[in-house]
């Protein structure tokens, strides 16, 4: 669906397998990510503190996006 208009990109997630299916990739997509960030931090910050707290938020902010991005295609699912 890369170069499918917009309207015909909400027809498609308007199915509930496909919305499924993306909602699950997002949310495997975002936690892969902030995993592979709690890797580099755990790697190269030195001071545990710092750790600790980058660990975290890293997790929160990918975390608030996936909700984003989930609930934005359970919006475009339960849309007229």
């Amino acid at each position: 669906m890369p170069y499918a208009p917009y309207e015909q990109t909400v027809v498609w997630l308007k199915s509930p397998v496909n919305s499924t299916a993306i909602s699950a990739w997002v949310m495997v997509a975002f936690y892969h990510a902030a995993m592979g960030l709690q890797v580099v931090i755990e790697d190269y910050v030195s001071h545990e503190g710092r750790k600790i707290i980058l660990i975290w938020l890293v997790n929160a902010v990918f975390f608030m996006l996936a909700l984003s991005a989930v609930l934005s295609i359970i919006r475009i699912l339960l849309a007229g």
